[in-house]
């Protein structure tokens, strides 16, 4: 059984489980969570979490709404309001499921809501359950949904202590040396480089690994962002010829406090990923870095063994492992600290390190649910050629391109692609194994509809045969959040025939439907007989034939 008819299977077993249970918890929408409780969610979500975006409030609410009612029908006698360390557990449980089944974005679009109602009856007096499990509950959430930003613990420094602590660390150490070993100044190339002997020298000095095959400065990833570093700081001053001590050397040999403090600041801030909207791998890897990083400053800090327990379905390992790399090299270079397997930053550099945490990422849309209504239009073509569908938010990516095969009568030949905003997704078997290489390219059969299309008036591209070029822009014309699970996918309406396979593209069509219509063009009966049209017999470009297509989903199981 398809995935897909699976989680049907499952939908339709609940539905008659609750159909054949009257001693179930009543829905939440009528009494658990009533319309003034929703509507005081509702109004802090947009006051603290979510100001000026009320169709994003309105999904918050939905979603936890959902998701606390499918609990209750799992737990009778759950409270919203007054939950127990078991129900934290159960609750831990259900979300990662979620995530299992549907994917991590699934996960993190459910438990986000979730643990905001949960900060939000805490803080609005309305939590009838004791101090000890919410506390438990939001560390429980938090592991389901990945570290997140929480605030670091800056307690005064003695001066003396703080200097101490940053001319410590291996960043300013090697400063020190650099400095030693510059002197009055040492010869550059016409690129600003230092010539090729210097860095040689300067990387014995440093206690860097140089490579024979070096021919440059610039082509030696640490010595070059050494150099870029010293030059922010204006303690090296480089000229056409010759490299010298910068107008800031003063101030680093008097130990000024608040320059040491920039020093490491800078070097932390270019050392740190840049964190980005949950979507990929890539930005997830940015966002838990910086949470390990602010968390060093605090009084829990990250140990192994909660990374050990980072629930990412697919990307869980790879994104332990690319986490784990970041960290050795920040504890190589002496400001980070691995303390009984914790990740600890001194006292002594807090202030330094955190002036350098970006700010976090705005928060990203969530994945739409329910039933998506898109206008599908093959760009380019004459006369038009568009569809209108519907299908499912849980729809994978994968899926849609079967259906869309079938919609506009393509033969599967070639290769395709989905794209929206900057990342491209395509099927999994095509993707690299590096991760490094992959870029913003995803995997469509983990990604679902709803993942990249989720509001109205949201685009994104199908394309399909690169050769011929066939551009089908999607855009979202509807969101229907109450329909029925087993509402059927398909078209409502449509026009134009769809081109013919390896036409030549846009115009390729064009040029064909102008000649087989056309008893006088030289190419009227080669094209005519290659496309196997019988005599006498006209292309009427404007035809679609909704009940046709619709008939041919439901034979391949696509509706």
């Amino acid at each position: 059984m398809s995935t897909k008819k699976q989680r049907r299977a499952k939908r339709k077993a609940k539905q008659a489980e609750r159909a054949s249970n009257p001693n179930r918890v009543v829905p939440l929408f009528d009494s658990s969570l009533s319309p003034a409780l929703q509507g005081r969610f509702a109004q802090w979500l947009t006051e603290r979490v979510i100001p000026d975006d009320p169709d994003q409030v309105a999904m918050f609410v939905r979603r936890v709404s959902l998701a606390l009612d499918d609990f209750a029908d799992q737990r009778p006698g759950f409270r919203p309001d007054a939950w127990t360390r078991a129900d934290v557990d159960g609750l831990e449980s259900m979300l990662a499921s979620i995530g299992e089944e549907f994917g991590p974005e699934a996960r993190i679009a459910t438990t986000l809501p979730v643990t905001s109602f949960l900060e939000f009856l805490v803080e609005s007096d309305l939590w009838a359950g004791t101090d000890e499990v919410a506390t438990y509950a939001i560390e429980r959430l938090e592991q389901v949904f990945g570290l997140r930003y929480v605030g670091a613990d800056i307690a005064p420094v003695d001066e003396d202590e703080e200097r101490a602590a940053l001319l410590a660390t291996g960043v300013l150490q090697r400063i020190t040396a650099f400095l030693d070993w510059l002197g009055d100044g040492k010869p550059v190339t016409q690129t600003g480089w230092l010539k090729l002997a210097a860095a040689r020298d300067l990387a014995t000095a440093l206690d860097v690994p140089v490579y024979e095959h070096l021919r440059s400065m610039g082509d030696h990833p640490y010595l070059s962002g050494m150099w870029n570093y010293l030059k922010v700081l204006d303690l090296v001053d480089v000229g056409s010829t010759r490299a010298t001590p910068g107008p800031r050397v003063p101030e680093w040999t008097d130990q000024s406090l608040d320059f040491l403090r920039s020093a490491l600041a800078t070097w932390v801030g270019g050392r740190l990923p840049k964190p980005n909207a949950l979507a990929s791998v890539r930005s997830d890897v940015g966002a838990q870095v910086i949470g390990v990083v602010i968390q060093a400053m605090s009084s829990s800090p990250v140990t192994d063994a909660d990374i050990d327990r980072w629930r990412d379905d697919e990307i869980g390992a790879d994104l332990g492992y690319l986490v784990r790399e970041y960290l050795s090299a920040f504890v190589a270079e002496g400001w980070l600290y691995y303390v009984d397997g914790a990740y600890v930053i001194p006292e002594g550099l807090r202030p330094a390190v955190v002036s350098a945490i970006p700010e976090p990422p705005d928060l990203p849309d969530l994945p739409a649910i329910g039933m998506l209504t898109l206008r599908v239009e093959l760009e380019y073509v004459q006369p038009a050629v568009w569809r209108t569908i519907r299908v499912h938010s849980d729809t994978m990516l994968g899926e849609l391109h079967e259906m869309l095969q079938v919609i506009f009568d393509w033969e599967d030949s070639h290769l395709h692609q989905f794209a929206a905003g900057d990342a491209v997704y395509i099927p999994g078997h095509q993707l690299p194994d590096d991760l490094d290489s992959r870029d913003n390219t995803e995997n469509e059969d983990l990604t679902a509809v709803g993942d990249i299309l989720r509001r109205k008036g949201d685009q994104a591209i199908y394309e399909y045969d690169f050769g011929d070029g066939w551009t089908h822009r999607m855009t979202v014309v509807d969101l229907d959040e109450d329909e029925d699970d087993d509402a059927k996918q398909g078209v409502v309406e449509g026009a134009g025939m769809a081109p013919f396979e390896d036409i030549g593209g846009p115009p390729g069509w064009e040029h064909f439907l102008a000649a087989v219509n056309t008893p006088s063009h030289p190419e009227h009966q080669n094209l005519r007989r290659w496309a196997g049209i019988p005599a006498g017999v006209s292309v009427d470009a404007k035809v679609f034939d909704v009940g046709a297509v619709n008939r041919q989903l439901d034979r391949l199981g696509l509706r």
